[in-house]
């Protein structure tokens, strides 16, 4: 059974073509009426942080770091601004199985390799069906394939004809999973978390993540409350990642319900 998908966008990757307005990192429209659509200038990257629940609010914004800069470079951006900041913008949707030349070998065999499909925010371009966009993982290589041929990821299995086992392509495959896998229990069974380790997405400031304990959720507002931070956190809109699921020791000076919490 392939992974569910899941709808909110933080943490996730994207790609984006800039439809020549102001911000979003340059690259213009250049390329996109003739030559390779490999060759018209995408950017990638991921998404940290979101202004909207709803990713089709016409006032989202998104704060991403692209993969092409340092991540002291990040941008806020608006994603549905009316001057066409972009013609694409594409999240990250699932993980499927995709062939390819095998990039660690000089045999230019094709070999069955993972890769992320995308869903379109922001679509002012027709790519045909045939066309769309992948990224294969480890190395970040962009293809296009037709997404009904792809068979999606379920497991991992070495035997599988045509797979090239690499440790680093398994490896990342794990590291996806994983994330998945904590998001899920970020989402739906937050309680579960309670004296927990977690890591939050510093939006502003000098380091790019801290590492803080659960301390309480509010099933209302379905915001976790971390030490240190009163006001409460939405993984849904804020970057907030497991570190293990290994819990914290036990603090029972801290077991105090959110709304005392100052």
């Amino acid at each position: 059974m392939a992974y569910k998908y899941r709808e909110e966008i933080v943490g996730k990757r994207f790609l984006s073509l800039s439809g020549g307005g102001g911000g979003g990192g340059g690259g213009g429209d250049e390329g996109t009426a003739t030559g390779r659509i490999g060759d018209w200038g995408w950017r990638s990257g991921v998404v940290r942080a979101a202004t909207h629940r709803d990713v089709a609010d016409c006032d989202l914004q998104v704060l991403v770091e692209y993969d092409d800069s340092e991540w002291q470079r990040r941008e806020w951006l608006s994603v549905h601004q009316k001057d066409g900041l972009f013609r694409l913008f594409m999240v990250e949707r699932g993980l499927v199985w995709a062939r390819r030349e095998d990039p660690f070998s000089t045999a230019r065999e094709t070999v069955l390799w993972p890769a992320l499909t995308f869903s379109s925010l922001v679509s002012k371009l027709d790519l045909p069906g045939d066309l769309q966009p992948v990224e294969f993982l480890v190395d970040r290589t962009l293809a296009f394939e037709d997404y009904a041929r792809l068979k999606p990821y379920q497991k991992w299995d070495a035997a599988l004809p045509g797979l090239r086992a690499y440790p680093e392509v398994e490896a990342a495959v794990k590291r996806w999973t994983e994330l998945q896998d904590g998001q899920s229990i970020l989402l739906t069974t937050p309680s579960v978390l309670l004296g927990y380790r977690v890591e939050v997405y510093r939006a502003e400031g000098t380091t790019q993540w801290y590492t803080a304990v659960i301390i309480g959720y509010n099933e209302a507002t379905r915001n976790r409350f971390v030490r240190g931070s009163p006001s409460g956190i939405d993984s849904r809109r804020y970057g907030c990642r497991t570190t293990g699921i290994t819990p914290d020791t036990p603090d029972k000076g801290n077991n105090n319900h959110p709304s005392l919490l100052s």
